[in-house]
């Protein structure tokens, strides 16, 4: 049996018509949700974003309302920031959203220490650039806090410009060093649009990898693969980064819903 649709007029906390009996469906804000729930299966419906939370007994698990979740969500661990005046984070609603404003040329990211063994981290994300005449890429990235490294989408020239992985040879006042990869607007990978990155570093190479859908399909598309210490010998962090190549008057926000660790 299906569930009941969700009024998110009702206000906080209203109880909304049960689909299963003895389960319980509720109403609120994020930081409303009650730490537990009577019942597995009890719903909480997220009306401050498009989400919902299922209990399980034991914890509450997280999904989208949308389709293109492809599973259980985490939102982003608490980051260190790193970032000119005005670059920022804020995870009011659960999700951690980034934004840069008129700022620049510059780069402002959030990280936790690079792992010491092989990994994978898996966002989704939601990329919003308002007005802008200059070059923005965003996305996943790592440095040793004097190159660094970035994995996702790129708007510049007031247009969507696609997925890219690029090289930079500073973290203040950042140049380009090489293009790694660039790819073509118009595959969803684009401002306002959603999509998942994948990085991976068996301690031999970094694999970089796309997603309309978290892979649920086995969509994975892998965009580059290089050695893991082809441009920096030692990253010392990983995280969610924003770098604005010109000064110019806009923000740019992405918001990550999911961020997940796998060691």
């Amino acid at each position: 049996m299906g569930l009941a649709k969700p009024d998110f007029g009702l206000g906080s906390s209203t109880p909304v018509t049960p689909a299963v009996p003895g389960v319980t469906n509720t109403a609120g804000a994020f930081s409303a949700r009650p730490a537990t729930s009577p019942v597995a299966g009890d719903i909480y419906y997220h009306t401050d974003g498009p989400y919902f939370s299922r209990w399980t007994g034991s914890a509450w698990n997280v999904f989208r309302t949308s389709d293109l979740c492809g599973g259980i969500l985490t939102f982003p661990p608490t980051l260190t920031l790193v970032g000119p005046v005005g670059f920022a984070q804020t995870t009011t609603r659960g999700p951690l959203a980034i934004s840069m404003p008129n700022s620049a040329p510059d780069i402002g990211y959030v990280y936790e220490p690079y792992p010491a063994v092989a990994f994978t981290r898996i966002i989704h994300y939601t990329f919003n650039a308002r007005y802008d005449v200059s070059s923005t890429y965003c996305g996943l990235m790592f440095t040793d806090n004097a190159r660094i490294v970035t994995f996702g989408p790129i708007r510049g020239g007031a247009a969507d410009q696609g997925l890219g992985v690029q090289w930079w040879n500073a973290v203040v006042g950042p140049t380009l060093n090489s293009n790694r990869y660039v790819g073509t607007a118009g595959t969803g990978i684009e401002a306002g649009k959603e999509g998942w990155l994948r990085i991976s570093d068996d301690l031999v190479n970094i694999t970089y990898s796309f997603s309309h859908n978290g892979g649920r399909d086995s969509s994975w598309i892998i965009v580059a693969t290089e050695g893991s210490h082809a441009f920096i010998a030692a990253q010392t962090r990983l995280g969610l980064g924003m770098l604005c190549q010109s000064a110019t008057v806009f923000t740019a926000v992405l918001t990550v819903d999911h961020y997940a660790a796998t060691v």
